[in-house]
């Protein structure tokens, strides 16, 4: 129960502040500083009943008073202050009064609480950004609206309301949605296999050193606290090479599915990531150096893609040069295989194209060597996405192959690892995947949210991450980046479809460099011959 109360900055006018007290306050006493100031900004309310009160100094910035408690027979003096700097003075305490003590009180208390918000404000800006997955766009950006529409959409984009399970049964509700996805994984999850246990000498101080710089990559506080922890960390992940075994609690995870295309409706339309613990990264990173220094040497050269040192468009362009040979009269009959190969649980992709015979001995043979493959690494062919595709095959001939390798007939132009072959040139007709997905992301990241520092970081870090893909595969057709320079250049300057507004500055100018007085975006034209010019 409050017997006494102090009411700052009450903006109430006096003659509507009577009636407030009489309606409000029935059985309080209240005393104003309307007499010193004519917004009265200090109310001090008290119960009759309780205490005495009794004003002796009523100021336009503070009320202080004399205060007889009733029930205890304690008496004190209380100051109500409303500190405000104004121009031409300020409030003036002599060195008794005792408000001088509770201003100097209230000051240490405002710096130690602004110190705690600025610490809370930057924590909330870490987590927004986390949840926002925003890393593209400059700090003045952040914690905007933007952040908040981005974190509502990806909230959405979370939620898997229905689903179809294994067997083609459509599933509502959270229980029977989670309950599909654990018994597809149950069923294609696979065996757990023996390794042979590591030499505990591959583990030494050299390694321990190691450990520590992965864990600064990996956390922020590990600098500061690798002296506490650092020791018994690096114990136990040589326990780990020495022995091969990991903790349940180490080895636990968190699972989450990534849709595989925009549209997913089945369980199998999910890829499963997981969250893995640090403890468990740390030894995953560990062995992965060492295998980078010997995997080139297991993998032939046909293989360029997904690994150092190797450049992955340079399958692209072999695979271009193959297909080229197709579609054209008087040819020997010829087919191409393009297998997605499978994993368990479907995180594994790797197609790859391979030129052959177009007959039955030849195919079989193929099919034959895959069939061990899979035996012997546990990876399976997708049949869903695994085609065939023929040249110069007669129907029977092609009916025979099809009905021995269960696969179904392709058609050109076809993906292969997300760049479009066909058997003629590229049409801009082709780039019709690029622009969508260019679009897209424009559509989704509105201009209303940006200042045009963020517009260019956009642009600059995440559009041109799209297109650089493309540009270091192929020449792309002069209208292809005419169209791609139209939409940034709308996004940039605001222009909605079917308005007229004339850009502040031409688009060659914003494609200059800083240097040149731009803005540092890349001129695409010039960038796409710079990617190519380095295949030669």
């Amino acid at each position: 129960m409050v017997d006494i109360l102090g009411v700052l900055e009450t903006r109430i006018k006096q003659g509507k502040a009577k009636k407030i007290i009489q309606s409000k306050f029935k059985d309080f006493q209240v005393v104003c500083n309307y007499s010193a100031h004519v917004n009265g900004r200090i109310w001090l309310i008290w119960k009759a009943a309780s205490m005495t009160v009794i004003p002796l100094i009523i100021h336009d910035q503070f009320i202080h008073c004399e205060v007889t408690h009733h029930a205890t027979c304690q008496n004190f003096q209380l100051t109500m202050v409303y500190s405000e700097s104004m121009s031409g003075g300020s409030l003036y305490l002599s060195e008794e009064h005792p408000a001088k003590y509770i201003i100097l009180y209230l000051h240490a208390q405002e710096k130690d609480l602004l110190y705690q918000y600025t610490a809370l404000r930057r924590a909330e800006d870490m987590i927004l950004r986390q949840k926002a997955k925003i890393t593209h766009i400059s700090y003045n950006d952040s914690s905007s609206k933007y952040f908040f529409a981005r974190i509502h959409e990806r909230k959405q984009q979370q939620i898997i309301g229905q689903i179809k399970d294994r067997h083609g049964q459509n599933q509502t509700g959270i229980e029977n949605v989670a309950s599909s996805f654990v018994e597809y994984y149950k069923h294609l999850l696979g065996r757990a296999t023996v390794v042979a246990p590591l030499d505990a000498a591959y583990i030494q101080q050299e390694q321990c050193r190691r450990v520590q710089a992965l864990m600064d990559s990996l956390l922020n506080f590990s600098k500061k606290s690798w002296n506490t922890f650092g020791p018994n960390f690096c114990k136990a992940v040589q326990d780990y090479f020495s022995h091969g075994r990991l903790s349940k609690q180490a080895n636990g995870t968190l699972i989450t599915l990534i849709p595989k295309k925009k549209i997913s409706n089945t369980v199998m339309d999910f890829r499963p990531i997981s969250c893995c613990t640090t403890f468990y990264k740390t030894i995953s990173k560990i062995l992965s150096v060492r295998l980078q220094t010997i995997l080139p040497k297991f993998i032939g050269p046909e293989q360029a893609a997904f690994i150092k040192g190797r450049d992955i468009h340079e399958n692209i362009m072999m695979s271009q040069t193959l297909v080229k040979g197709y579609a054209r009269k008087y040819l020997t009959p010829r087919c191409l295989l393009k297998v997605d190969i499978r994993k368990v649980f479907d995180s594994l992709q790797w197609a790859f194209i391979r030129k052959e015979r177009g007959d039955i001995l030849s195919v079989t043979a193929v099919i034959q060597a895959l069939e061990k493959n899979f035996h012997w690494s546990g990876l399976y062919a997708n049949t869903e996405k695994t085609d065939i595709y023929f040249d110069g095959v007669s129907p029977t001939v092609k009916a025979q192959i099809l009905q021995v390798t269960g696969f179904s007939e392709g058609s050109f132009p076809f993906r292969y690892l997300g760049f479009p072959l066909d058997t003629a040139r590229l049409h801009s007709d082709t780039y019709g995947t690029l622009l969508s997905k260019i679009q897209t992301h424009l559509q989704h990241w509105s201009t209303k949210f940006f200042s045009y520092a963020g517009k260019v970081q956009l642009l600059n870090s995440v559009i041109f991450r799209i297109i650089n893909f493309w540009c270091a595969s192929a020449l792309l057709p002069q209208n292809v980046i005419k169209t791609i320079n139209k939409m940034c250049k709308k996004k940039f300057w605001n222009i909605e479809e079917g308005t007229r507004k004339l850009a502040l500055q031409s688009w060659a100018n914003i494609c200059s460099p800083w240097e040149q007085r731009g803005l540092g975006i890349k001129e695409l034209l010039s960038w796409n011959k710079s990617l190519l010019a380095k295949k030669i």
